[in-house]
């Protein structure tokens, strides 16, 4: 039997979890995020040409990993086959994810780009046009 860190709110999330599976559409009425057992740690940064997203997924490849843009909502799979070790503990538990975010406007989500390098995913969505002639520089006064 694995050894596995004990977490308070284990059982809180896996009730949340089994109400997100009864009613899988929410329809914008509640935030939804992953729960740390399955969430991706994610970092979110705008550039001057674009809106750039990078998750850790350790452990995951390219072909593990579905992205997809439906209107406003960037939705983010990975399933990789989970590997049958008799753990003696065991924190990088796991084996899938789903992640949910609601994009900006003024993005351009048909030419979204990703790639995946080193445990690293990154996905880049153009500002559109709009957006970026809409950026004003303001100076300053001392």
């Amino acid at each position: 039997m694995a050894i596995q860190r004990w977490n308070p709110f284990h059982n809180l999330r896996r009730m949340e979890r089994d109400v997100f599976r009864m009613f899988p559409h929410n329809y914008g009425l509640m935030p939804r995020h992953g729960t740390p057992e399955n969430a991706l740690p994610m970092d979110a940064f705008y550039t001057d040409e674009s809106l750039v997203l990078r998750a850790a997924a350790p452990g995951f490849k390219a072909d593990d990993v579905d992205l997809s843009i439906s209107g406003n909502w960037l939705v983010m799979k990975g399933r990789k086959e989970s590997e049958e070790k008799q753990y003696v503990m065991k924190e990088h538990g796991f084996n899938a994810f789903q992640r949910t975010m609601r994009l900006p406007r003024g993005l351009q989500p048909e030419m979204a780009e990703a790639s995946f390098e080193d445990g690293i995913l990154t996905i880049t969505i153009p500002k559109s046009e709009e957006t970026k002639a809409q950026v004003h520089k303001i100076d300053i006064k001392s």
